[in-house]
């Protein structure tokens, strides 16, 4: 098992797709500090009685949003490549126990994922604070320590999500369909969500990926009717945690059937 993991690590490690993921994720970093700079920029600018009605989303959550999307499609690619290219061959021959090799491409993704998610975020959030600095402004009024769930659940949601999408892509097996799907349980289910009557909306929307680190954080996000009924936080960690096992599940089952 020792062997297949750093099989695995080397693989992703010279994968040109994980270099292209942080380099993403670090434009994205940059971008959201530039947002938060701007709003800084114009909030010393206003009157006082303005001031307390300018609100920016926290970078950190921008950055955690998207680091779900790309490391989502960086777990699908971790297989999906392989059998584009037919190396799932060669791989099963070097490793022939197919459940012992998804194992091994799980730790591997989920590590990969775990540091890319804690690195990227935490980093966007110390620098947001420190954009901010002393401004009451709306959303960074509360002391550090206070955000510690946030950031923690914001990269357990972006390790689920990568495992997801290699689950993903171990059952579909291509790459354009898994990148698909992830898409879709990124953007698209929360789009149709939104579009239902109630209290479908509310129910669908609190166990979407991208609304489950809020829920496991105990926070209580904002839909464009109001705050949304919510997941408390042990029914959100046990939505999160069957993302994962329901998708690799299912995928441990489809590739013990399949010759390659």
């Amino acid at each position: 098992m020792t062997d297949a993991i750093a099989a695995e690590w080397l693989k992703l490690r010279s994968s040109r797709s994980t270099y292209y993921t942080l380099a993403v994720i670090a434009a994205i970093v940059v971008a959201g500090e530039a947002i938060t700079l701007y709003a800084v920029n114009v909030w010393d600018h206003l009157p006082a009685a303005r001031q307390a009605h300018l609100s920016v989303t926290p970078a950190d959550q921008l950055t955690g949003y998207f680091a779900q999307f790309l490391l989502g499609i960086l777990g699908a690619l971790a297989i999906t490549t392989e059998y584009a290219t037919g190396m799932i061959r060669i791989t099963l021959t070097a490793v022939p126990r197919k459940i012992g090799l998804l194992a091994a491409k799980a730790a591997v993704v989920a590590l990969t994922a775990l540091a890319m998610a804690a690195v990227s975020i935490t980093a966007t959030f110390l620098l947001s604070r420190l954009i901010v600095g002393h401004r009451p402004m709306r959303f960074y009024t509360e002391p550090m320590t206070h955000e510690i769930p946030m950031l923690l659940a914001l990269t357990a949601a972006t390790v689920i999500t990568a495992l997801t999408g290699l689950g993903l892509g171990t059952i579909i097996r291509s790459t354009a369909g898994a990148i698909a799907t992830v898409a879709g349980l990124w953007y698209l289910l929360p789009i149709i969500a939104n579009l239902l009557p109630g209290p479908w909306n509310n129910w669908l929307n609190s166990i979407l990926l991208t609304t489950l680190p809020q829920e496991l954080a105990g926070a209580q996000p904002l839909g464009p009717a109001g705050p949304r009924a919510l997941l408390s936080p042990p029914a959100a960690a046990a939505v999160l945690a069957a993302y994962a096992a329901v998708t690799l599940g299912t995928a441990a089952a489809a590739i013990s059937r399949r010759d390659a």
